[in-house]
């Protein structure tokens, strides 16, 4: 376009030239092409244009990359507004622009892109774009479990499993957990625990059947325990842990029936819930973070939980080890809750490079024992409790790794040490 606002004409032409051979073009020379043909043809290329524009933001930096993005939108947006089939498009444009916002510490804006996402989504699918009304809602529960609306994630979640269930008449474990994982933090604990222990009943019978592990069983046992005595129902975690048992003495003296492929990704979320607090925090700060979905985490609480989360609570263990051994009974306490965090965080940083259990994985479990063995002789009631966790972190952690006769040893010795019977 000219300077006085006139369409250039042999501009777009060679705009046009140049976008026959459009594989060679580089991202921003794209955008630049795209954008002069539009000049004649506002409508022309939407989908191609987008799709530039989004491609060029990833080799922008801060606000720059966040400027391209928005351009995509506003592309997006205006097209979808003329012709529903562009909503898909106008999704994918807030996916990026959501997670460059929260990445610049946009937080607010992030959220309310995302939310924006959502109701594209509903209109693409009253508009028969596409199959679910839940298409790209995942990154809205996501952001609401971060910042502490866990009621309002859970609805979401709960609409998310529903057309699961809809469309595959079957359970989804990556979209239970995250429902059951929030109406628990919201407080619905009777709902997440009838939930879950639905998930543990389907588990159990697939792997009856052959079709299903039953690591995955004891996993899921583990974690309803653990909201059992979270909630003071210890007499239905004493039931989950004497159902868990059997389940390992069973894998102790035969094993698994079939050789499942990877599967540590399934532990490495369920331990990893079982490290949730309840002391408030915001969910997007390193000790509340939305731990069953990190795909969909805003890149600030990617960060704080697995970069430098991790280094800050490796640098507080070794801070807190020091003052703990010139003070146990002041500190070790503390030592024990803060070098499990470490370790479960370390899960799933170990998770993702490798398919097997490392030998540094393996002491982190061994040093929890340690260390609330120790517990034991400074405070035997809090030491106790400590050790039945950590023996059963540890079961968890073996049976993982397939070591089934150990991991039905630890358990046993986490029963014994909550029962309050003599330590071997």
């Amino acid at each position: 376009m000219t300077q006085s606002g006139r369409v250039d004409y042999d501009q777009v032409a060679r705009a046009q030239a140049l976008l026959l051979d459009r594989r060679r073009l580089s991202p921003a020379a794209l955008v630049t092409a795209y954008r002069t043909v539009r000049t004649a043809t506002p409508d022309a290329y939407t989908e191609m244009f987008v799709d530039a524009l989004l491609s060029h933001g990833h080799d922008l930096h801060g606000e720059q990359q966040i400027a391209a993005w928005q351009e995509a939108v506003e592309v997006a947006r205006s097209a979808a507004e003329a012709d529903p089939r562009e909503l898909k498009v106008l999704v994918e444009a807030l996916t990026k622009y959501q997670h460059g916002l929260c990445d610049a510490g946009r937080r607010a804006e992030g959220l309310e892109a995302c939310r924006e996402m959502a109701l594209a989504s509903k209109r693409a699918f009253d508009s028969g774009v596409v199959s679910s009304p839940t298409f790209g809602s995942s990154q809205l529960a996501c952001r609401l479990a971060e910042d502490g609306d866990h009621a309002e994630a859970a609805a979401l979640f709960e609409a998310i499993v529903r057309e699961n269930e809809r469309e595959k008449s079957a359970t989804d474990f990556w979209s239970r957990i995250p429902w059951i994982a929030e109406m628990e933090a919201a407080g619905h604990h009777a709902s997440a625990r009838s939930t879950l222990q639905e998930l543990v009943n389907e588990d159990r019978q697939q792997a009856d059947q052959h079709i299903g592990a039953y690591a995955f069983v004891i996993w899921e046992q583990l974690l309803l325990a653990w909201m059992d005595r979270q909630n003071g129902r210890e007499d239905e975690a004493e039931r989950c842990d004497a159902e868990t048992e059997a389940v390992l003495t069973m894998l102790a003296a035969d094993g698994e029936p079939k050789n499942w492929s990877n599967i540590l990704g399934f532990w490495a979320l369920l331990i990893r819930l079982t490290g949730r607090t309840k002391r408030g925090q915001l969910a997007h700060d390193e000790a509340g973070a939305p731990l069953f979905s990190d795909l969909h985490w805003a890149p600030t609480g990617h960060r704080a939980y697995l970069n430098e989360g991790h280094d800050r609570l490796q640098a507080e263990v070794a801070r807190i080890a020091g003052l703990a051994e010139r003070e146990p009974s002041a500190h070790l306490g503390e030592l024990v809750e803060v070098q499990r965090q470490l370790t479960l965080r370390s899960v799933r940083i170990w998770e993702l490079r490798t398919w097997r259990i490392p030998d540094e994985l393996r002491r982190c479990f061994d040093e929890g024992v340690n260390l609330a063995r120790r517990l034991v002789e400074v405070d035997e009631p809090l030491g106790r409790a400590a050790l039945a966790r950590a023996l059963a972190d540890r079961t968890s952690m073996h049976v993982a790794a397939r070591d089934f006769p150990p991991a039905l040893r630890d358990f046993q010795r986490a029963r014994r040490a909550a029962a309050g019977d003599p330590l071997a």
